[in-house]
């Protein structure tokens, strides 16, 4: 949270790089809202791939994600809905964006690479604790 005030309080003297700080921290209230937007979905599967083609958009960009949350979140969804092919690539997409996964995102990438089914995974908002039941 720091690091985020601290970099917010650096781009707010440019307005180039303000409107880019809001952005990226627009695109990241999106992420967390994303597992709503994914489980109302008529294709569910379209929707993560609409969710990762955006990171890549993102990196094309210049906008970095704001955290490592956008990333675990659609990890989190990739182990929900069977989706471990997409789990690889957004894994690679986050080293490739400079960000070092932990412990609790390696967690979900290896509970979503290691299922045959769909893993019920569940993500506390407050805290960004995983919770990763069988």
């Amino acid at each position: 949270m720091k690091l985020a005030q601290r970099t917010a309080r650096s781009d707010s003297a440019v307005p180039q790089m303000w409107s880019k700080c809001l952005l990226r921290h627009c695109y990241g209230l999106w992420y967390i809202c994303l597992p709503a937007l994914v489980s109302s979905s008529a294709s569910r599967v379209r929707a993560l791939r609409t969710a990762y083609d955006l990171l890549r958009k993102m990196q094309e960009r210049n906008l970095q994600a704001p955290d490592e949350v956008c990333y675990r979140v659609l990890l989190q969804l990739c182990g929900t809905y069977s989706q471990p092919v997409l789990a690889v690539r957004v894994l690679f997409e986050m080293k490739k964006a400079g960000l070092q996964p932990n412990a609790i995102t390696y967690g979900y990438y290896n509970k979503v690479s290691m299922s045959r089914g769909p893993c019920v995974c569940v993500l506390s908002h407050r805290d960004h604790v995983c919770h990763l039941s069988p």
